[in-house]
């Protein structure tokens, strides 16, 4: 009768798997985040469509690791669905951390179409007033990430099929 072992993962094994879950994990978190926002897009696209009026607009700036800074144009709008008025202050279904920019011009140019007193369409879910959103259709960073988040599932997979086939051809027999 043949004799199997369990030969253990080796240094070289250990960090081959370590590789092949990082690579899944910044993979299938932005692949994720990225079809969750074109979901979110495509529907708010056939949303009711109720006015609405630009409270306030600014620029936030978030300041990160290593003196970096990102910038955020922040805007309130208050609107009425039936006999409720309502404020909503998102712009556009997009992924991590909102709509930010490492350049403080590009915030101002969304900025810019939003100016304090302007009349605005708002698109509301019909299930929730309170989900708005003033853009719809699918915005650069979802690509971005989806591409991203593509590459890095990409490299996890051929690394477990790479893994799986040294697996299959290992000895099986002593």
């Amino acid at each position: 009768m043949a004799k199997y072992y369990k030969k253990p993962l080796s240094n070289r094994g250990s960090l081959i798997l370590a590789a092949i879950l990082i690579s899944l994990f910044f993979g299938i978190v932005p692949v994720g985040t990225g079809v969750w926002a074109m979901i979110k897009n495509v529907q708010a696209e056939h949303w009711p469509i109720t006015d609405g009026k630009i409270q306030t607009a600014q620029i936030v700036a978030h300041y990160g690791r290593h003196a970096s800074v990102r910038y955020s144009p922040n805007v309130t709008y208050s609107y009425q669905v039936g006999d409720i008025n309502l404020v909503g202050n998102k712009i556009a279904y997009v992924t991590y951390g909102g709509m930010s920019f490492s350049m403080r011009e590009n915030a101002q140019i969304v900025l810019d179409r939003y100016p304090v007193g302007q009349k605005v369409s708002v698109h509301y879910s019909p299930d929730n007033p309170s989900d708005t959103v003033l853009e719809t259709g699918i915005h650069s960073s979802v690509w971005d990430t989806l591409k991203i988040g593509s590459i890095f599932l990409g490299i996890g997979l051929v690394l477990l099929f790479l893994l799986f086939i040294s697996w299959y051809n290992r000895p099986r027999e002593i």
